[in-house]
């Protein structure tokens, strides 16, 4: 096996597709999850959890570009983000195939993460046009009910606690390297993360007890 180094990522030739696994936990090995079906760094990109075939059922999507980020709908619809020739966020069928209804916006430079929020709601953040980060409908649309702050710098990480709140990692300019969004977008002030650290978080994991593993340039830290 390749060697990764930590909290970075890890390049897999798929031909005109590549995926860059981030080192976290089980995303290491594995892209995205649906039912008993894992989406993996590799020619047929699908195989089962239980023996490993290449599931023939699943059509190769192709893209041109890198795969950054893949997150499964609960309907099976499977998003894909990444630095793409044309839009930079892609939707497909759960076997692979284009779905047509789906009209992300163009204005996105890098998505480098893509999540799910309660509600078939999704979460992009990375390099983008305005905002670093954007909420948008299962259609595509942009929620313009989501109103961020402008986050100087690239987000790399987003993970949605118990509360639907939400936390940002990534390169920022100012103040910390984490931060921490309400359902509506808006800076919580209530959280109150340490201060000081240069450290880029590239990854945030939160627990089953609400704490918060931080993956960063510096090592791991628990909040």
């Amino acid at each position: 096996m390749t060697s990764v180094s930590p909290l970075r990522h890890r390049a897999v030739g798929l031909g005109s597709w590549t995926v860059r696994a981030r080192y976290r936990t089980l995303a290491a090995a594995l892209v995205a999850v649906c039912a008993t079906t894992v989406l993996t760094a590799t020619p047929g990109t699908a195989q089962t959890v239980t023996d490993g075939r290449t599931d023939s059922t699943f059509n190769q999507p192709s893209i041109l570009g890198n795969a950054y980020s893949v997150v499964v709908l609960a309907s099976g619809r499977i998003v894909v983000g990444g630095n793409f020739s044309g839009s930079s966020l892609k939707m497909f069928m759960s076997d692979g195939t284009v779905d047509t209804t789906f009209n992300g916006p163009e204005s996105l430079s890098a998505i480098v993460e893509a999540v799910v929020q309660k509600g078939s709601k999704i979460l992009i953040g990375g390099v983008l046009r305005g905002e670093n980060i954007k909420r948008l409908d299962s259609n595509g649309a942009e929620d313009d009910t989501f109103n961020p702050p402008p986050l100087e710098g690239r987000v790399e990480s987003i993970a949605v606690q118990s509360d639907s709140k939400i936390l940002v990692g990534g390169s920022f300019l100012f103040g910390t390297k984490i931060k921490r969004l309400g359902k509506d977008g808006r800076t919580d002030d209530t959280f109150k993360p340490p201060t000081g650290s240069s450290s880029t978080v590239y990854s945030i994991v939160v627990q089953s007890d609400g704490k918060i593993l931080v993956g960063d340039s510096g090592g791991i830290k628990r909040l």
